[in-house]
């Protein structure tokens, strides 16, 4: 069975949640993030979609995956 992934959009929100923000950060934050060892690199994927495994982002983020409702449904 495949592990829950995200867009750029679900990695601006997760950033923000982890931030304390209450908006999305922008994509060239996540690229930033992810240059600098704070966001993991996406997965290779067909179609040049950009998309990373949730849990790891979660994990590396340090946000604790059962507050979050769509990885526990």
């Amino acid at each position: 069975m495949l592990r829950p992934r995200i867009n750029i959009n679900g990695a601006r929100h997760l950033i923000a949640l982890a931030t304390g923000k209450p908006n999305p950060v922008t994509r060239q934050t996540v690229y930033r993030w992810m240059n600098t060892g704070r966001f993991p690199k996406p997965l290779t994927e067909l179609h040049s979609n950009t998309i990373w495994d949730t849990y790891l982002c979660v994990e590396k983020l340090n946000l604790d995956a059962a507050t979050l409702p769509e990885l526990n449904s």
